[in-house]
């Protein structure tokens, strides 16, 4: 190859220099695109393993009516969360009685 561009006319060696440097860039181009597909499927296995864990561990020992049913325990947490915003067990009991007590008067 170093023979024949050495017979080159300088005109001719300046067009393929310039032909090298349009392909390298090409070249550079598709590299870098390459190695972003290769990160985004590496960030999509590594989700995916994560999803198969978490999926794994939600679904130990539950039927599918007990996975379905799960979101329901959470509410005794949630119950527990409003009923910590009285400021005393006394706040709580008169607001029960206040409702049992519009409760019946709703009633008559």
């Amino acid at each position: 190859m170093a023979e024949v561009y050495e017979t080159l006319y300088p005109l001719e060696r300046d067009f393929f220099n310039s032909l090298d440097s349009e392909l390298a860039k090409v070249d550079q181009f598709f590299v870098a695109r390459e190695r972003d597909a290769l990160h985004n499927v590496s960030a999509l296995r590594e989700q995916m393993r994560e999803l198969k864990h978490h999926r794994k561990v939600f679904h130990v020992g539950t039927s599918p009516h007990e996975a379905r049913l799960s979101n329901k325990r959470t509410l005794p947490g949630i119950q527990r969360r409003a009923k910590s915003t009285y400021k005393s067990r006394d706040d709580r009991r008169s607001c029960k009685v206040r409702t049992a007590c519009e409760a019946s008067a709703a009633e008559k």
